[in-house]
């Protein structure tokens, strides 16, 4: 078992992960806290008019829904949100600025008329902020009645959680582009539904199932192990995580196998590791949905549990030797090019001389389909046939005219790691994109890349957050393979992903592939 004294490890090909909050079922789907401005919308403009105003949070908060006055009867209002708050030019005719609005959708609510007699907004809206965030929102109605508002002051109405400033236009909805006139100030007459909640960025946890040699794999023999390499970077408090892996028939969804742990992140640092995860020889072979959940219980958290997008995982039989196959790489030279098709092309003409087509067995698949568009690596068992599991490109048991489809598909394709060094398979008879070596990499680690002509070639680094740490190339560069060197000396370890985009110049072909590398500091 590893725990933060395990040396640091991100994940070389990470599984990027949205953020789940798995919360139990609420009688009040609204939330249990709210805060009203306790105002009586009394007012109202020409039809259709809308209101907006501005929430801060002074906790970590999630607004859930939204009330406010309106004429009775049933309407239809769109919800916006603006991160940053409200950005308008009082007394401005169509002075509205709808640059960084987002709407959450269209909300069903049924008005009680003038008065405190607030009209739910019938739309979950699971805005999450962080302490000091600053949302303005927006109610645009999309029938003919008017939202009320109300004037006077005060403006502002906070508690503990949440502060509403309702200092806001009403009009004929100068929004987004509608024209429209300024009232100003108007408030919001209403009431914000919310709970204590925590808002997390992205990619906060990740995983990668890695073999023996500490490799990105997603099959493994029986008895035997899998590690899971894990990544967690949860707020900045101390926390003990719990992680559980389970094994899930596919199809039934039955748990087959469970296997749990527990590790400490530090305060202000991120939790990486390696579990060793034991594979009985009692589980039966086949693939398996993985499932690695993810539980901790720090200060900022309401609800604990962090579930991960489910990978798979194909468990083989005790000492079964398979075939690694790359669909569309026929001869297993690790590119997919023109010999694959003449490879193919061999094998044809041999099963129509002899008037059979070569057969063999069919490959695991996921839920028994063919599973061969994907360029990645699928076990196959050996055929009695020379390379047959090679050739049977779809899996399906037979050599035939289908096995072009992947030659097609992944064409120009390469799997570098099978390369062997200084092979002439590794030309510039098509653009490409080589593995960094090494992988792992501290601190520095080199791209090759092959160009076919001259091109224009743009080549450079990012964080898992989408955000260029490095570029490496931005120019032309001439026909040939060529070598860039990536120094990460400034950079926290962790996954980086190197993209590169090339267009020849004389073709105008375009090319481009994505790298996934790992500093390990």
């Amino acid at each position: 078992m590893h725990t933060a004294s395990i040396r640091l490890l991100s994940l070389g090909v990470m599984v990027l992960l949205g953020l789940t909050l798995i919360r139990p079922s609420s009688v009040d789907a609204q939330c249990a806290m709210s805060l009203s401005t306790g105002l009586s919308g009394n007012t109202s403009t020409t039809a259709p008019s809308g209101i907006s105003f501005e929430v801060t949070a002074l906790q970590s908060t999630k607004i859930c829904r939204i009330w406010a006055p309106l004429a009775s009867g049933t309407h239809s209002i769109q919800i916006f949100y603006n991160p940053g708050g409200l950005i308008l030019t009082p007394g401005v005719s169509g002075g509205w600025n709808p640059t960084g609005w987002i709407s959450l959708g269209t909300a069903t609510a049924v008005g009680n008329g003038a008065g405190t007699n607030y009209a739910e907004l019938q739309l979950d809206l699971n805005v999450l902020m962080n302490p000091g965030d600053k949302y303005g929102f927006a109610l645009r109605p999309l029938t003919s009645t008017p939202v009320y508002y109300t004037s006077g002051t005060p403006y502002v109405f906070s508690d503990s959680y949440i502060s509403i400033n309702t200092q806001a236009w009403s009009g004929n909805v100068p929004l987004f582009g509608q024209g429209g006139t300024f009232i100003f100030p108007r408030r919001f007459a209403g009431r914000i539904a919310y709970e204590e909640g925590c808002y997390f960025p992205q990619n906060i946890i990740s995983y990668q199932l890695l073999d023996a040699a500490m490799q990105p794999t997603s099959f493994v023999n029986i008895p035997g192990a899998i590690n899971l390499a894990y990544n967690v970077s949860f707020p900045n408090e101390e926390t003990n995580v719990g992680i559980t892996v389970n094994l899930r028939n596919v199809i039934t969804n039955a748990l087959v196998y469970n296997y749990t742990f527990s590790a400490l992140k530090p305060a202000g640092q991120v939790l990486n590791g390696i579990e060793n995860i034991p594979l009985p020889g009692n589980l039966p072979s086949g693939y398996f949905k993985v499932e690695v959940i993810f539980n901790t219980k720090n200060t900022c958290m309401k609800y604990a549990d962090y579930p991960a997008p489910p990978s798979t995982l194909l468990l083989l039989p005790p000492g079964a030797q398979m075939c690694i196959v790359w669909p569309g790489d026929t001869d297993n030279d690790g590119v997919v090019n023109y010999a694959d098709r003449a490879a193919l092309n061999r094998y044809i003409y041999e099963a129509n001389m002899r008037s059979t087509w070569l057969q063999g067995p069919t490959r695991y698949s996921i839920v028994g389909g063919l599973d061969y568009i994907d360029w990645k690596a699928q076990p196959s068992a050996p055929w009695n046939t020379p390379d047959g599991c090679y050739k049977d490109t779809d899996g399906n048991g037979v050599i035939n005219n289908f096995d072009y489809i992947a030659i097609k598909m992944n064409w120009l394709k390469r799997n570098t790691a099978v390369l062997p060094k200084g092979s002439d398979v590794f030309t510039t008879a098509s653009f490409s994109l080589d593995q960094n070596y090494p992988n792992p990499f501290n601190p520095s680690t080199t791209l090759r890349y092959a160009a076919p002509e001259r091109s224009q070639v743009h080549l450079v680094v990012t964080d898992m957050l989408g955000r260029t740490v490095a570029t490496l190339v931005d120019n032309a560069v001439d026909a040939g393979v060529h070598s860039v060197e990536f120094d990460a000396s400034d950079l926290t370890s962790g996954s980086y992903v190197a993209t590169v985009r090339m267009t020849g110049l004389e073709s105008g072909l375009t090319y481009s592939r994505n790298v996934n590398m790992l500093l390990n500091k």
